[in-house]
């Protein structure tokens, strides 16, 4: 993995103020906030998905730089994901200057509320009751960021993890978009036969694996056995996670993956998509700006489907959340300044762009003119509206331990070992994690 080393240069706010001492400290203050401009940062992902978003954060940084009432400029930083995880809590543990940061909701947010360091954006809804209103009657909008009834980040898009399918392949091979597990399974071995590789999945970082073991686990215990994972009553290794695992592992078994798919790297994984030498690919809406832009070889021929279910019964049960949350650290250099640069990321002007520009599909209730959106961009609001139950991804919502034991799990499984043994290991880790072991 690339590593970046970046040093956050914290603005110091008395230089030049403290020499004369006839004057108060509060117009020291204002002299120092009138000749020089406060640098703020916001920290987020700039893997290669993300490059759309980044051109659209940064312009939001520009414009807000240019024109506001806080004397304050506006920064952006970006890393790796991974990099990112691992540099985002470097700085919280260093107690680092932080001003605005991208976060994922649920467990991976939590230590840090938990620990003080992050700012209840919330408060800002109770002083502008209009800014709220922007994101429409969907009460659950904020639920996953949410604790002890104070809301600690903003999302601003929703994405689900989908299969994205070569038409063409499917077209020539005379095969059909799937309706049960069975279906897919069978088509993967047909694509083998005809020596196309049927799956470009990744698996050098674990929540790739994880991602797709979720959805097979959706598909066979529904929500139901979501929930009862998330409040502790659903073991790891019940029978329903076991048979899922057994199922996933059908994918190792029947030689469906690239070879050394374990050491390919998301953007590797995706290339072999996108140059048409894979036939399917899993992975979050976030990745249709990339897949479809003009310079992609199989931009004209991506169609897109859930991975159906083992069980028909839970059809429609899709891994998937809001995206793209933005918090204010309560140690930013100016509060204020930061919780205004997060509002305009709800700004219809900005909203437009991550629809027609990034691809992904909003959260706030403007409205858009179908004509300039991407048909598969149409496809995914479809699908939205067919949801029977969304799974946001276990890493998000349980954390550091759990949530990334289970990404580790499904990648051991893909690597040969036992499904039912590693479903155990992972029940046994939980267990003595819940009892502070």
């Amino acid at each position: 993995m690339k590593k970046t080393i970046i040093i956050i240069l914290a603005f110091i706010c008395m230089v030049g103020c403290a020499s004369s001492s006839n004057v108060s400290e509060e117009d020291e203050n204002e002299s120092c906030q009138s000749s020089e401009k406060v640098s703020l940062t916001v920290l987020m992902p700039g893997s290669l998905n993300d490059e759309e978003i980044v051109k659209i954060v940064q312009e939001m940084a520009e414009d807000f730089s240019a024109d506001n009432p806080y004397h304050a400029e506006m920064k952006v930083e970006t890393y790796e994901n991974e990099q990112y995880k691992l540099n985002l809590a470097t700085m919280m543990a260093k107690n680092s200057t932080i001003d605005v940061f991208f976060t994922w909701e649920g467990g991976f947010l939590k230590p840090y509320v938990d620990s003080g360091k992050v700012y209840e954006i919330g408060k800002e809804f109770n002083k502008d009751p209009q800014w709220k209103m922007k994101f429409g009657l969907d009460e659950n909008c904020f639920e996953e960021v949410t604790f002890d009834g104070g809301i600690y980040a903003v999302p601003f898009t929703w994405t689900t993890a989908v299969m994205y399918y070569n038409t063409r392949i499917f077209e020539e091979q005379k095969l059909k978009v799937p309706e049960t597990y069975d279906e897919f399974i069978e088509i993967c071995k047909v694509l083998s036969d005809a020596e196309i590789l049927p799956l470009a999945l990744a698996g050098s970082d674990a929540w790739m694996p994880g991602e797709f073991l979720q959805q097979v686990v959706n598909g066979i215990g529904g929500m139901e056995l979501y929930h009862g994972t998330v409040n502790g009553t659903s073991a790891w290794n019940d029978i329903l996670y076991v048979r899922a695992a057994k199922e996933f592992a059908r994918l190792l078994e029947g030689n469906y993956l690239p070879e050394d798919f374990l050491d390919l790297t998301q953007d590797e994984g995706r290339d072999l998509f996108i140059n048409e030498k894979a036939a399917m690919y899993f992975m979050g809406t976030w990745d249709l700006a990339l897949l479809t832009n003009e310079t992609s070889p199989v931009s004209k021929n991506i169609g897109i489907f859930p991975l159906p279910p083992k069980n028909s019964e839970y059809e429609q049960v899709m891994v998937g959340s809001k995206d793209q949350y933005y918090a204010v650290a309560k140690n930013s250099k100016n509060i204020e300044a930061s919780c205004a640069f997060v509002k305009m990321f709800s700004e219809p002007k900005y909203q437009e762009k991550f629809a027609y520009q990034a691809k992904h599909v909003i959260l706030t209730s403007i409205e858009l003119d179908e004509e300039r959106l991407h048909p598969l961009y149409l496809q995914i609001m479809a699908l939205r509206k067919k949801l029977k139950g969304l799974t946001p991804w276990f890493d998000r919502k349980l954390g550091a331990v759990c949530g990334v034991e289970f990404n580790n799990a499904a990648q051991s499984i893909l690597s040969g070992k036992d499904p039912e043994e590693q479903m155990l290991q992972l029940q046994q880790l939980s267990r003595n994690n819940s009892m502070g072991g």
